[in-house]
């Protein structure tokens, strides 16, 4: 119960924040928070991929062989 108090309280904080910004500062937010956004979402695919690697590292296969799984894993555009 006291996090959704404590959401309460800061979504009220955000709306009146909100209401007293001019539109052009409404823009320079909503463009701040959507860089912050997308950069978070690059940060998530770079750890997700780097998981991946260390995995495959991990796996003691050979180059070829990963190679091989690669392809058969792709789409076939060729078809």
């Amino acid at each position: 119960m006291s996090n959704q108090l404590a959401t309460l309280r800061h979504v009220r904080r955000l709306r009146a924040c909100l209401r007293s910004l001019s539109l052009e500062e409404l823009e320079v937010a909503l463009s701040n928070l959507q860089t912050v956004v997308q950069e978070h979402r690059t940060r998530e695919r770079e750890a997700a991929l780097a998981s991946i690697v260390e995995r495959i590292r991990c796996s003691g296969l050979s180059v070829d062989e990963i190679l091989t799984g690669l392809k058969a894993l792709a789409p076939h555009s060729a078809e």
